[in-house]
């Protein structure tokens, strides 16, 4: 699953398996992908939804008020694509 996909679909609270919206996510991201271009630019706010592998750090610099967010940016072939996830981290 590629960074833009695991932003759209995993949450960041509680983190679960990836469920039915997997393919979804995949499709939109390759979209994404696609009209951007292959010399896009790339960043994001840190590890808070995607991590390389199932042992990786979960750390970021927030973007938002929020608890959690995860954000990736994407900039490429006169567009750019923001994408933000938010979570709040209540509860008992």
């Amino acid at each position: 699953m590629s960074w833009i996909a695991a932003t759209l679909i995993h949450e960041l609270v509680h983190p679960s398996r990836d469920g039915p919206m997997c393919l979804v996510a995949d499709a939109i991201a390759n979209g994404v992908i696609a009209l951007l271009g292959p010399d896009a630019d790339w960043r994001a706010n840190g590890y808070a939804a995607y991590r390389e592998g199932a042992n990786g750090n979960v750390s970021w610099a927030p973007v938002t008020e929020a608890t959690f967010d995860a954000a990736v940016v994407g900039i490429g072939n006169g567009h750019a694509v923001v994408i933000v996830v938010t979570g709040e981290g209540g509860g008992g």
